[in-house]
């Protein structure tokens, strides 16, 4: 149970900061009576549902880049980072991963 917490903290790191994923981790955790302690197999399972706020939309699922002219960005689409959804997930951060080590720019 260990490595797999591992595995899915290093992946969460690719996209967030440690700090904003344990929390949301923590969020996820059931509440325990005073004195008991969770469990691996619920660390885990709320490590894999833990989602974090898309760094490169700030949370509204769309891209804007270019100039803003009176407020208004000239030029806006849906965040492929997030896919618009504006927070990122396990299955964000390993495809985000693969895009950045391995998509081959053609000029």
């Amino acid at each position: 149970m260990r490595e797999i917490f591992e595995e899915l903290r290093r992946n969460a790191l690719y996209g967030a900061s440690e700090l904003e994923w344990l929390s949301e981790v923590v969020a996820l955790l059931p509440k325990l009576e005073k004195g008991k302690r969770h469990t691996a197999a619920q660390l885990v399972e709320a490590a894999r549902k833990a989602t974090v706020r898309c760094h490169d939309c700030s949370g509204t699922g769309v891209y804007c880049w270019g100039a803003i002219v009176n407020g208004v960005p000239t030029h806006s689409g849906p965040c492929f980072r997030c896919s618009g959804k504006g927070r990122q997930g396990q299955e964000d951060f390993k495809r985000n991963w693969g895009y950045d080590n391995f998509h081959r720019k053609v000029s």
